[in-house]
């Protein structure tokens, strides 16, 4: 029977993990939450380079002029998906609070909180502006800066990142990476040529020692052939086969036996 996993237990083991803990910032549920959509789509990235890269490499129906180029750019658009959000994006994390503050933080101050109380006794509901205080600043802020944190994540590294910076750098990157690619033809086409020529080789022998054994089996048979006509009384029990050569030969020097009247 096969062992239950406990899948929560998976996961709490792996976030208890103090390097995890470190990377992940647990601590602080706004940078995790940003830090794993950032870990989410480098892996997508980079899983997609691969996926790329391959079926460009081995693609027959591109000419090789074309086909080595279009893998380089595979694998250039591949690496600054990845490298430039890999390097950047956890100096975007680290200040996404004080760029939140200067776009939205005027609507989680003590003049927001105060508005919103006299609203809310505006329309009867008695709440006191500590309390509301306490929830605006700390509970509703917290959550507006992880959502924040991880939009602002998603549109660096899927819009700034993959649709305007990568453009500009792959194809130089392309010239780059193509005599790899070139280099790696040549060995692979070598190596199936080296393939080819061994089995090409065994099947020489292969055909040779047939042809050998055929001359063999018809010169017997000539042989044979030429006794039956010198003394057709002989007995005419021949065995062809190589494990009965002394057989053949105790046959084919019997003595001959008397004409018939």
């Amino acid at each position: 029977m096969a062992p239950i996993i406990n899948v929560r237990n998976v996961y709490h083991n792996i976030f208890k993990n103090p390097a995890a803990k470190k990377f992940l910032n647990t601590d602080n549920a706004a940078k995790g939450a940003a830090t794993l959509a950032l870990v989410s789509t480098l892996s997508k990235d980079a899983l997609g380079c691969y996926i790329y890269v391959k079926q460009s490499f081995n693609n027959k129906e591109i000419p090789d002029s074309r086909r080595h180029f279009v893998t380089a750019l595979d694998l250039s658009n591949g690496i600054c998906n990845v490298a430039i959000p890999l390097v950047t994006g956890p100096l975007l994390n680290k200040h996404s609070d004080k760029i939140f503050n200067k776009l939205f933080g005027k609507y989680f101050d003590d003049e927001a909180c105060k508005n919103m109380s006299n609203r809310l006794k505006h329309n009867g509901i008695k709440i006191s502006e500590k309390l509301i205080s306490d929830k605006l600043k700390n509970t509703s802020r917290n959550a507006a800066v992880a959502g924040f944190g991880v939009i602002t994540m998603l549109l660096y590294s899927q819009l700034l990142v993959k649709r305007m910076i990568t453009p500009t750098l792959s194809t130089p990157l392309a010239d780059v990476f193509k005599p790899l690619f070139v280099r790696l033809d040549e060995r692979k086409n070598a190596r199936l040529a080296a393939i080819e020529e061994q089995k090409k080789n065994k099947c020489d022998a292969c055909l040779s020692d047939e042809i050998k054994q055929d001359t063999k089996i018809s010169n017997d048979k000539d042989t044979l052939d030429m006794t039956m006509k010198e003394n057709p009384f002989k007995s005419n029990i021949y065995v062809i086969s190589s494990p009965f050569t002394k057989f053949d030969k105790m046959i084919l020097q019997g003595k001959n036996y008397p004409k018939q009247v």
